[in-house]
């Protein structure tokens, strides 16, 4: 289950982040999914308390049981801030979760056009796919985002990918 410091970083409360942690929580917890209070912030779009997380020396750069990083948690919202702190503290733009997707192909998947748009200039591959051959672009276009499907071509994804069932 979820820690003190989990709820706390997924509120955004920081003075109680910081109480929790001089009072000895454990800043690497991991809840029944793998989850870190740094995942929380990040699934809540709390910049501010990752943020204090990471000053207080929480690890960042945990996956969670899925696979999914904070930069994944993230880039399923509409949270630019949010992903250039994470990039600013070195988080891996091309990591993938047991599925193969990437932070990139969440973003598509919401119509995230902004994260989208940073996680290209930070290195992320328009034209990765999954262990099945989902791309980007087929999620962005199953999910009905036509601006997201438009960027993602003029970013150079492949239009003739295919999934591997066919």
């Amino acid at each position: 289950g979820q820690t003190g410091l989990m709820y706390a970083a997924q509120n955004g409360q920081l003075q109680m982040v910081q109480a929790l942690a001089t009072a000895g929580a454990a800043l690497g917890a991991r809840d029944a999914e793998g989850r870190t209070a740094v995942a929380y912030a990040a699934i809540h779009q709390r910049v501010a308390a990752l943020q204090k997380l990471v000053d207080l020396g929480a690890p960042l750069h945990v996956a969670c049981a899925s696979g999914r990083t904070p930069l994944m948690h993230a880039a399923r919202h509409d949270g630019v801030e949010l992903i250039d702190v994470l990039l600013d503290l070195g988080a891996d733009v091309r990591a993938v979760d047991t599925d193969g997707w990437t932070a990139l192909m969440y973003a598509a998947q919401h119509g995230n056009d902004a994260v989208l748009e940073a996680l290209v200039r930070a290195g992320g591959d328009v034209r990765a796919a999954d262990n099945e051959g989902w791309t980007a672009l087929m999620s962005a276009a199953l999910t009905g985002h036509s601006d997201t499907v438009a960027k993602l071509l003029r970013l150079g994804a492949n239009v003739h990918a295919q999934r591997q069932d066919g």
